[in-house]
């Protein structure tokens, strides 16, 4: 004989329902972290944006895309 209604499984279901509900949104607002330095952007004469190593950069920083690629 096979049983059409199973109360735990409507406990459980329920359950779920009623905790999903009150659960917290994460809802955040993005706002901007003051404490990191932003630099300033500079542009040359044709309206291109003037890119500048950092002072601590190495000259084989970019070495990773340098190679046998597929």
């Amino acid at each position: 004989m096979r049983r059409t209604f199973v109360p735990g499984t409507c406990l459980i279901i329920s359950l779920v329902l009623a905790l999903s509900h009150f659960a917290p949104a994460q809802n955040k607002e993005l706002t901007a972290d003051e404490s990191i330095p932003i630099p300033k952007v500079e542009f040359d004469a044709q309206g291109e944006l003037k890119m500048t190593a950092s002072p601590n950069s190495s000259p084989n920083d970019f070495d990773f895309l340098v190679g046998k690629w597929k």
